[in-house]
């Protein structure tokens, strides 16, 4: 492996000193033996904590390895994303949420992964994120997969949600830039909506479809649980009104191709199939939350087509009013039928994911 610069760690961060105080110490630790190979790139969306002061002392103790840059204000999540890829100087730029964790071993898997595996033509690598139970692992590994395959364009543009979570990212850093300067116009439209990380790759597909993208089929990331007081409008806002904007910002994408027209469009109508089920999910594990009941109905109505707002109006109604108890038991009964053996390990994520008792909340960056 050659001694070049491969990896930008790309954190955007906003109030969150003592999580993000946690992660640089676990990162540093994992450096030691990887100087010049790696740097971390944290951009502060305007923190009123003491987020600065904390980042300063580790960039006084590791100066060659910590850059760091400050917004007067939050200028919202995506704009600081933005900022922070501008940042990187790396081959590859590894979005990482200040909440979550590489696992121990897992900056060296990757640098390996991209040493073997990839090349100037690869836009994408996606990792595999787990929830730590004991000294397990609960994870979405494709067991039926190898460690290493490639992803087609097609599923990129078609399972787009999937693959929206920050921390599981590496984005070529030539080409995220390109797209930057660009296609501003397309950015400017798609920012606001949470989602720009997975825009940006989606983009890049499209202008140079022969890039490819990689998945390493392996947990690296540890992902930490989060408790919503409103689940519901903030769950809706995020993932299908701001997932629908997205689309709807692609399929006018001067690059498009039909065939990703089709996995666009498919997607657009999965979506609200998606939401409904994790609207279940959450009354099964008691994490029906909302601030307001009719303020609800009103979103569903104001953000979905007329169609899909009477489908969620409507299933949102029936959770609402079906006990817990019954829809946890309907839960498992689709569980043991889906996944068949796995299907406890499958609950036991979602026990995690939903536990009440995890009082800290997504913060926007």
């Amino acid at each position: 492996m050659e001694n070049k610069l491969l990896i930008s760690i790309a954190i955007p961060t906003y109030n969150r000193a003592e999580i993000l105080e946690k992660l640089l110490y676990r990162l540093v630790l994992q450096l030691e033996n990887f100087q010049g190979l790696v740097e971390i790139c944290i951009s502060n969306n305007g923190s009123l904590d003491n987020t600065a002061q904390m980042v300063a002392n580790f960039v006084k103790k590791y100066p060659d390895l910590i850059r760091y840059r400050q917004n007067n204000t939050n200028l919202g999540f995506d704009s600081n994303i933005i900022d922070v890829v501008k940042m990187a100087r790396g081959e590859f730029i590894w979005l990482l949420g200040d909440d979550d964790l590489i696992v121990d071993g897992g900056i060296k898997k990757v640098l390996d992964f991209i040493g073997n595996y990839a090349d100037k033509n690869t836009g994408l690598i996606i990792l595999r994120s787990g929830t730590l139970l004991g000294n397990t692992y609960l994870s979405a590994i494709e067991k039926n997969k190898p460690s290493r395959y490639e992803i087609s364009v097609v599923d990129l543009m078609g399972t787009s949600s999937n693959n929206s979570f920050i921390s599981i990212l590496l984005i070529n850093n030539n080409f995220a830039n390109k797209i930057l300067s660009e296609e501003l116009e397309a950015i400017n439209l798609a920012k606001g909506n949470y989602y720009i990380q997975s825009f940006l790759y989606q983009v890049m597909f499209l202008k140079y479809p022969n890039l490819k993208a990689l998945q390493f089929n392996e947990v690296i990331i540890e992902e930490t649980p989060h408790y919503r007081k409103s689940y519901i409008e903030d769950e809706f806002r995020v993932f299908y009104a701001g997932r629908r904007k997205l689309n709807n910002v692609l399929l006018k994408n001067k690059y498009l191709t039909d065939v990703c027209k089709k996995a666009i469009t498919n997607e657009q109508v999965r979506l609200k199939w998606i939401t409904a089920r994790q609207m279940a999910i959450m009354k099964v594990f008691g994490n029906f939350n909302y601030n307001s009941f009719f303020g609800s109905l009103r979103l569903f109505f104001k953000e979905a087509p007329l169609f899909d707002a009477y489908i969620l109006i409507k299933l949102f109604i029936i959770f609402h009013f079906c006990p817990s108890f019954m829809m946890r038991g309907l839960y498992k009964i689709f569980l043991r039928v889906k996944y068949k053996k796995l299907w406890k390990e499958v609950w036991l994520h979602n026990v995690i994911i939903f536990d009440k008792s995890k009082d800290s909340q997504r913060m926007a960056y």
